[in-house]
């Protein structure tokens, strides 16, 4: 069986108060609480479920790059969240959080997945891969078997 983390914000007021354009978000819980029910009714365990302002970009970025991933993103077997996404200029995705404990986006130039447990990461969010520059990815891969985003926009 497989352990789990699920990240859900649906809520972004004060991420468009630092500045950033970013809608509220709907059904996050309806599809995150799908997701764990479905999970632990086959027998899989919950290592976390976080929500909203306890959603932070430390918790996927690399410790070799000052996060803590190996206490969470990292500590599970399947990482799922539900957030805004984007890929900057060179391909690498940005997850967005309501919290700034560090950083208002996670970039995955600062993740490093796998080389402590993960095997999938699940990102329900918008443009999280660039098709056009899928190799900026391969960097995530420290052990992780598979990555699955978004290319392009629910508008």
């Amino acid at each position: 069986m497989a352990t789990f983390g699920i990240e859900g914000i649906r809520y972004f007021d004060k991420l468009r108060a630092a500045g950033y354009a970013a809608s509220d978000l709907r059904y996050v819980f309806n599809v995150c609480n799908g997701l764990l029910r479905k999970l632990e009714s086959r027998g899989h365990t919950k290592t976390f479920y976080y929500a909203n302002d306890d959603c932070w970009e430390t918790d996927i970025r690399s410790s070799f790059q000052g996060g803590g991933d190996n206490d969470y993103a990292d500590n599970v077997d399947l990482f799922f969240i539900y957030t805004h996404g984007n890929h900057d200029s060179k391909g690498n995705i940005q997850l967005g959080y309501n919290v700034k404990k560090d950083k208002w986006l996670s970039n995955s130039a600062e993740w490093c997945l796998g080389e402590h447990q993960v095997e999938w990461v699940m990102a329900y969010a918008c443009s999280t891969v660039d098709l056009e520059q899928f190799g900026t990815l391969y960097n995530i891969f420290q052990g992780l078997h598979g990555y699955c985003g978004a290319w392009g926009r629910d508008d």
